[in-house]
């Protein structure tokens, strides 16, 4: 093949494969936590943390027909995924801690929330159109494209809690 970077092979040379191909991805990324303690009264505690983070992706890549040896339309691809993902976890617990003597009683009791969240498309294109013109998902022919979109929740709730027991320094009851 003429112009294809190593001269009279049949591979497509390095040079034709990076002019007719592109990989990338680009990323937002974003993350917020919170966190806030209340004395209600000696020893009682009121706990609360809160976080969230957003995860904004795009992944591209093409490889139009100049990539291919045999310059085979089947060979080429152009494809796109368009995904964000959410995530939020909050926890609450309020504590007893108190020491009266010889004893010493702590209880701990909470809830906690947890959710992630993923929304996204993807476009997959088989047998690019060969031409000049900037690549573009319209240029396709309907039965060359495949679309796929994702729209999931997971949720996670949770109760837990317990009580230590200790007296004199010596004996642990949990």
């Amino acid at each position: 093949r003429s112009n294809n970077g190593i001269g009279g092979s049949g591979d497509a040379g390095p040079a034709a494969k990076l002019d007719n191909s592109e990989d990338w991805e680009k990323s937002l990324f974003a993350n917020v936590n919170s966190y806030l303690q209340y004395e209600i009264i000696e020893g009682l505690n009121l706990k609360s943390a809160l976080g969230t983070d957003f995860l904004d992706t795009r992944e591209y890549t093409h490889q139009l027909l100049g990539f291919d040896s045999r310059a085979r339309a089947s060979q080429t691809e152009m494809d796109q995924t368009d995904l964000k993902v959410s995530s939020l976890l909050n926890t609450n617990t309020l504590s007893y801690a108190r020491v009266f003597g010889a004893h010493d009683i702590s209880t701990v009791v909470g809830f906690e929330y947890n959710s992630k969240s993923f929304r996204g498309i993807e476009i997959e294109g088989a047998n690019v159109p060969d031409n000049n013109e900037i690549q573009n998902f319209a240029l396709f022919a309907p039965e060359d494209l495949t679309v796929t979109e994702r729209e999931e929740l997971i949720v996670r709730k949770s109760v837990f809690g317990r009580i230590n027991y200790a007296y004199d320094g010596r004996y642990l009851v949990t």
